[in-house]
């Protein structure tokens, strides 16, 4: 949507833009332990996802062979 105003009072890159008085930056410094926390999450969940993914691929094996 393009806005018509006269000499210019309103721009369309001012509208863009957020409010100032929200933060753009982090009021702390980031935590390592929280980081690293996090990492081990998404690592231990990884491996649970492959263990599942692996038992279930092996049952579907083994019904498939005693089937035959």
């Amino acid at each position: 949507m393009h806005l018509q105003m006269r000499k210019g009072l309103c721009q369309d890159k001012d509208m863009n833009r957020p409010p100032p008085y929200f933060p753009q930056n982090q009021l702390s410094p980031p935590d390592e332990k929280r980081y690293r926390k996090f990492k081990l999450i998404v690592a231990l969940l990884a491996v649970l996802l492959v263990g599942i993914l692996g038992a279930v691929g092996y049952g579907i094996y083994y019904l498939i062979s005693s089937l035959f």
